[in-house]
């Protein structure tokens, strides 16, 4: 449950040589949610990793989420994108979610994402859409222009669920969907091969499940 992850992160986790804790937390628009800052520590070195939302859910009408945002890229010491801090953070987060919980990752700062969702390459062909594919999310949404004040920006949102039905059911569905994309682009650019190159993963994982 999210409720665990907070106490986790007040009380810092360690990654490899890393340290991540929240180093300023406050009440968020609901009194099920919370806002929290990030920061990152290494040897000597510390500085502001991320901002989180989360949301710890409303009995049974309402679902727990988390939302990774303000992601800062300008780090001496760590690329955040496909580094082992991103890879456990997400990692971290889908174990604690509850069944059905959602993540929500900002990535307009994730040039790579950002062109393949531009080009409309599904979603789980993109970098993160692949990483989260991998930790175990499913069923993903592009929030790809803000609806209003409050949404904040371009964010991808994927979804735990562990019911079986639902996840054969995306899995079917997706399988074809990348059978389709890939047929259709057999040759192309970097972001284009990496795009295949995710794709040719993912139909291996996905013909394993679905024999």
């Amino acid at each position: 449950m999210l409720k665990e992850a907070r106490l986790e992160l007040i009380n810092g986790i360690s990654i490899n040589n890393f340290k991540i804790y929240c180093n300023k937390e406050k009440k968020g628009r609901f009194k099920e949610e919370t806002n929290m800052s990030l920061f990152i520590k290494y040897k000597n070195e510390e500085d502001f990793l991320l901002n989180l939302k989360l949301f710890y859910g409303r009995g049974s009408f309402y679902k727990e989420w988390v939302e990774i945002y303000n992601i800062n890229t300008f780090l001496s010491f760590l690329n955040f994108f496909d580094s082992i801090i991103e890879e456990e953070i997400l990692r971290f987060f889908y174990n604690y979610l509850e069944n059905e919980g959602k993540l929500f990752i900002e990535y307009y700062k994730d040039r790579e994402t950002v062109e393949q969702l531009e080009r409309n390459y599904p979603i789980i062909s993109t970098r993160i859409g692949f990483k989260l594919f991998k930790i175990g999310f499913i069923n993903f949404k592009d929030w790809y222009f803000a609806e209003g004040f409050y949404e904040g920006g371009q964010k991808i949102q994927a979804e735990k669920n562990l019911n079986s039905y639902i996840k054969l059911k995306f899995m079917k569905e997706i399988y074809y969907e990348i059978i389709k994309f890939v047929n259709k682009n057999r040759n192309g650019d970097e972001i284009l091969k990496k795009s295949i190159s995710y794709s040719n993963e993912i139909l291996k994982i996905l013909k394993n499940y679905l024999e």
